[in-house]
């Protein structure tokens, strides 16, 4: 069968591993497919490879793979996917990407579509922060994920424009967080 209508799928909590991710990124009848769950599969950084290497989900909207410790090298890998031009979500959360996978990340020049990133517990601390700052493509950005990922971060440079941040920051580190003028419409969630 080779389900060529799927839209979505949900795959979440299936153990699917490097191998089993391998396997399904082989998968070219899925041309539609626009929601992908692939959350809590240990797939790590030898099944994130694998996904980033799928060149026909080009309708893909959402995708889902936290907790999976792709760690730096499986952010590398999504960072280089030029197919995924539709996507609007990441949730790449608790995947341990620290800010070298943050630095990898801000580098993706196809994400134009981008609106909501998820990076809730991958330890990306300021110098990450500081480097998603930089990413000049997402210029439809409307919500960054960021709590549980070092205390000191609220001191680094970037982001942009936020209509809702905690009061915790505080006046000056809200400003340090609007710098960024690719990502007018932002909120920053920490």
């Amino acid at each position: 069968m080779a389900w060529t209508d799927l839209r979505m799928l949900n795959l979440q909590k299936n153990m699917i591993g490097p191998e089993g991710m391998e396997g399904l990124s082989q998968n070219t009848s899925w041309m539609r497919l626009e929601m992908l769950n692939l959350g809590h599969n240990s797939i790590g950084p030898q099944g994130a490879s694998a996904l980033a290497s799928n060149t026909t989900w080009r309708n893909l909207q959402a995708l889902t793979l936290e907790y999976n410790l792709i760690k730096v090298a499986g952010a590398a890998a999504l960072s280089k996917n030029s197919d995924w031009s539709q996507l609007i979500t990441l949730d790449l959360s608790e995947n341990d990407i620290g800010p070298e996978g943050a630095a990898h990340l801000s580098k993706n020049t196809s994400w134009e579509n981008l609106q909501k990133l998820n990076l809730y517990f991958n330890s990306i601390k300021e110098e990450g922060v500081e480097e998603l700052a930089k990413n000049k493509t997402w210029t439809k950005l409307k919500v960054i994920i960021l709590y549980s990922n070092d205390k000191k971060w609220e001191e680094a440079e970037g982001l942009s424009k936020s209509t809702w941040c905690p009061e915790r920051f505080g006046v000056e580190n809200v400003r340090k967080l609007t710098q960024n003028p690719h990502w007018p419409n932002l909120q920053i969630v920490s």
